[in-house]
């Protein structure tokens, strides 16, 4: 009797650490998506490839690219000892980039990134909109997909590599004369309907009105 008991209690202890393990687990993985979630749709709205907050190491690269920074220097964090602290450092000064090119505070830039579940939930699917120069330095106007068209570059006709030597040309024609309107019509009366012969419709001297009334039949 006394090993039931033992192997019994046994068994609930199991139990209950496994449960004690697999709840701050399935928290932790909540907190994970939800960050992921955030940054997708917060690199989206800067014309980034949202899909690259799930990869491993892109993800910190277009991180520092979107703060300001060569995506490349993620590989400090492999820099023995000091890797991890300076690549920590860099990330917290692309946070408050990031918050300020999407028109938020220091402070929302420090949440960035310490909890980014929270915030770049926040960023992604509320009603911010990203104001900065982009990757390559100019304009990313978001759509709404979530991807981006560079905005188009014009130059003068007499400016650039491919600018014109020759004469300038004419200046446009003016505005033709419409001609003079139509007054050999007939006068206002009553004539046959042109779409329903059986009647006769009025003529107002310059169109068709609505008014219509039986053909009388031919004497």
């Amino acid at each position: 009797m006394l090993e039931g008991v033992t192997t019994y209690y046994g068994s609930a202890s199991g139990s209950v650490s496994l449960g004690a393990l697999l709840v701050p687990l399935v928290f932790f993985l909540a907190l994970g998506l939800l960050a992921i979630a955030g940054l997708w749709k917060m690199y989206a709205k800067a014309g980034l490839p949202g899909w690259g907050a799930i990869v491993p190491f892109y993800n910190s690269y277009l991180y520092l690219q979107l703060g300001g920074y060569n995506g490349w220097l993620f590989l400090v964090a492999f820099i023995p000892f000091v890797g991890g602290l300076v690549l920590f450092v860099l990330m917290l000064i692309a946070s408050l980039k990031i918050a300020e090119d999407f028109g938020k505070g220091t402070g929302f830039g420090i949440g960035l990134a310490f909890l980014p579940f929270i915030f770049a939930t926040i960023l992604g699917f509320g009603s911010a909109e990203y104001q900065g120069a982009g990757i390559s330095g100019g304009p990313r106007p978001a759509r709404a997909d979530g991807d981006w068209t560079p905005a188009p570059t014009y130059q003068s006709p007499t400016e650039g590599p491919f600018a014109s030597t020759s004469a300038p040309a004419a200046p446009a024609p003016s505005t033709p004369t419409p001609p003079p309107p139509v007054t050999n019509l007939p006068p206002a009366g009553w004539f046959a309907d042109p779409q329903n012969p059986s009647q006769l419709r009025y003529w107002d001297g310059a169109t068709w009105t609505e008014h219509t009334h039986p053909n009388p039949p031919a004497e």
